[in-house]
This record gives structure tokens, C-alpha cells and sequence, in this order.
């Protein structure tokens, strides 16, 4: 889950029991902490339907509070982030703005809660492609958390936003200087602090990206040192990848194993983003000769996706699929693709994210003597497409003879 959104659900757990009440009672105050209480339960199983319609049902109530009452922000606040893990970015970024409003009326324009809500509204604006909007919310929520010196771990998710927003522009120093700004915080939030050690891995990626690819290496390893299990294994991967890249594959590979090793005795505090990272390191083994460490790299990978359940495990799931029938497509066995496919078909929800398997599966169908049904697929209507980011193209490109 995204750092700003990790936010937003804290304000609504921590409003839901500061409004509930000691005893009993039915007012809409109440009303409200029980169905805060019930999305966030939602959100937490990834049941994002469920959890929209609680928050909405809790916004419904919080309606008919005083109108400087926090929780009518919080409530507005709350629904934008379901859309937003939903991925309906644009009626989510109605409801940050309603929140953000209300917010900076009532609190002021250098309170937390209204650098809490331009932070959620900068990631969204990131993921539309609105660049200078996003860096512009960032800035203006940078100079109220540093001001706060009670609680440095937000300051330390902006920094990471704002670097990210800037290094996705290409100013690579500038955002060096915000994800360095972060790893200062070190100090006062402990090296092994979650916001720390994603900065860590930020930085090096960045650094790898401008071809500073041993430097980045030595900011991992530093970032091993003294680290538990469930710190090491991220890093350990990260490392692996850039060694793969690097042409290091054997020394790779042992870095990758390691990190396995540890994903055996330990879960991840973000299963979806580690498979993410797994699926990778899974395509670079397979490219340098480990197709069997490939496969279970996928294979854990899978598994992890089915315990993140909701948009994460769906999306996630929806690469993984395609990976792997691309992958039995260079094998040959056209039955084993047509089987991934048609589960990963399952699983896409509009044309953006079915059209690229539709095709694929049509032309597998032909070359499978399958050509009445092919024919068949390719008449077939799919669902009008909305604005869901679609699949890797690689399951359009031709199989590719392997050594």
C-alpha cells in the first residue's frame, strides 16, 4: 500500500475510537465509528467493494455532524482512499479535495491533517501523470511536516514522494538530495524503520537508473548490516537484481537464494510488492539459465498475492499469469498457455486488460487448429474500457527460439 494511504487509514482507525463512545447509544457519531470500524476491517482483507460501501454509509452519517467536526473530513477523506486502492482516480480526487477543503477551513493551512490529505492527493496526481501538480502538493506538505517534531516518519514518506515525483522527471539530483533528507531521519526513527529502509531501496534504484549501479550495490549492503530477517530479504533481492543486470548473474543468483531462504521463515509486511519484486528477479534468473529457481521465484510470488488479496492480489496475479503464458508459449505448450490465459482472462475487469489476452489467445487458437473458435474469440464483445493500467505488452510479442 502506497505511504500516503497508509495515512489515511491510521486517521481513520485512530478517529473511529476516539468518536466511539464509552457506553451505548445509536447517534450518528456512533454510526459513524462502527461503520469507519467495519471499512477499515474491509480494507484490511481486501475486500475494497465491501469496504467503499462502509465508508460511504460512515460519510452518510458523518454528514449530519457539526460542520467543524473532524470526522466529516475524515469521512470524505476515507472514501477517496478506497477509490483511489480501487483505482478510480478520478472520483477518488473529489473526495480528497472535499476533504482537503474542509480541512484547511477548519484546522487552518498548517495542520497535519491537511498535509496528511495534500499527500494523498499528490500520490493520485503522480499516478495520473500530473507531475508538476503532484511535486507542487508535495512541497506544501514538506513545509508543514517539518515543522512537526513529534512524529518524523511522515516527513519521511514526503521526502520519498516528493523524490519520486522528481526522479520520474529526470532531476536525479534533486531527488538524491529528498531521498538522502529521508535516510538523515535514521537517527531519530532507527536505520530499520520501514520509511528508512524503502528510501534505501528508492535511492538505489534511482542511482542504478542513472548508471550508478555499484553505488547503489554499496547502499544496499550498508543497509543489510545489523538488519533482521525481514529487513534483509528486500534488500537481498534488490541487490540480486541489480547483479543480474549487472552480468553478475552467479553472484546473483546466491544473493537470490538467500533471500528466499528468508521468505520461507518470515511473511512480508508487503506481500504484493515483494511478489512484484520476485516476479522480476524471476525473469532475470530464467534470462540467465535458473529456470528452475524462475519458477519457484513465481511460484512464491503467487503465493503472496493470494494472501494480499483485493486490487493488489488481482492486479499482481494478472502480470504473474501473463509471465508465466508467455513463458510456456517459448516452450511449446500451447495447452498449458491457453489454460494461463484463460485465468488470467478471469480476472481483468475491462478491455485495456483483456484485449492484449484476447489477442494472443486467438492467435494460439489458430495455431493450436483451434481456428472455429478463435474465430469465435475475435467476434466476441468485451466490457468498455476504463481508466485501469493495462498489462505488460510482452504477451503480444513473438516466442522467442530459445538456446
Amino acid at each position: 500500500m502506497r505511504p500516503a494511504l497508509h495515512l489515511a487509514l491510521a486517521a481513520a482507525v485512530v478517529a473511529a475510537v476516539a468518536g466511539r463512545p464509552a457506553m451505548g447509544g445509536d447517534g450518528p457519531a456512533v454510526r459513524w465509528a462502527v461503520l469507519t470500524e467495519e471499512g477499515r476491517s474491509a480494507l484490511a482483507s481486501g475486500e475494497l467493494a465491501r469496504a467503499e460501501l462502509a465508508m460511504r454509509k460512515a460519510l452518510d452519517a458523518a454528514q449530519v455532524l457539526a460542520p467543524e467536526d473532524p470526522r466529516r473530513a475524515v469521512a470524505l477523506n476515507n472514501v477517496g482512499f478506497v477509490l483511489h486502492a480501487r483505482h478510480e482516480l478520478h472520483e477518488a480526487a473529489i473526495f480528497y479535495g472535499q476533504a482537503l477543503e474542509l480541512r484547511e477551513r477548519w484546522l487552518g493551512p498548517d495542520d497535519a491533517a491537511v498535509a496528511q490529505s495534500l499527500v494523498n492527493m499528490a500520490e493520485l496526481r503522480r499516478e495520473q501523470g500530473r507531475a508538476a501538480e503532484a511535486e507542487g502538493l508535495y512541497v506544501r506538505a514538506l513545509a508543514i511536516r517539518r515543522d512537526s517534531p513529534l512524529d518524523r516518519a511522515p516527513l519521511a514518506a514526503v521526502l520519498r514522494g516528493l523524490a519520486a515525483v522528481r526522479g520520474e522527471q529526470g532531476r536525479v539530483e534533486e531527488a538524491q538530495a529528498n531521498y538522502r533528507a529521508a535516510l538523515a531521519l535514521a537517527d531519530e526513527l532507527g536505520k530499520l524503520h520501514p520509511e528508512i529502509l524503502a528510501a534505501r531501496r528508492e535511492l538505489a534504484a534511482l542511482l542504478a537508473a542513472d548508471g550508478r549501479r555499484e553505488e547503489a550495490v554499496e547502499l544496499l549492503r550498508a543497509g543489510r548490516a545489523d538488519a533482521g530477517e525481514a529487513e534483509r530479504m528486500p534488500l537481498l533481492l534488490d541487490e540480486a537484481a541489480l547483479l543480474f543486470a549487472g552480468g553478475r548473474s552467479g553472484d546473483a543468483q546466491a544473493l537470490a537464494e538467500q533471500a528466499m531462504t528468508l521468505l520461507d521463515n518470515t511473511f512480508p509486511p508487503e506481500p504484493a510488492a515483494t511478489a512484484t519484486t520476485l516476479a522480476a528477479i524471476a525473469r532475470q534468473q530464467r534470462d540467465a539459465g535458473f529456470s528452475e529457481a524462475a519458477e519457484a521465484a513465481l511460484a512464491h510470488a503467487r503465493g503472496l498475492l493470494e494472501a494480499a488479496g483485493g486490487e493488489a492480489r488481482r492486479r499482481g496475479l494478472l502480470d504473474l499469469l501473463s509471465v508465466l503464458a508467455f513463458w510456456r508459449l517459448e516452450e511449446g505448450d500451447g495447452e498449458a498457455t491457453d489454460r494461463l490465459l484463460l485465468e488470467a482472462l478471469a480476472l481483468a475487469r475491462d478491455e485495456a486488460e483483456a484485449q492484449p489476452l484476447l489477442q494472443v489467445r486467438a492467435r494460439l487458437l489458430q495455431a493450436l487448429g483451434r481456428s472455429q473458435e478463435a474465430g469465435l474469440l475475435e467476434a466476441a464483445p468485451v466490457p468498455p474500457a476504463t481508466p485501469v493500467r493495462t498489462l505488460p505488452a510482452a504477451l503480444l510479442a513473438e516466442p522467442r527460439p530459445r538456446g
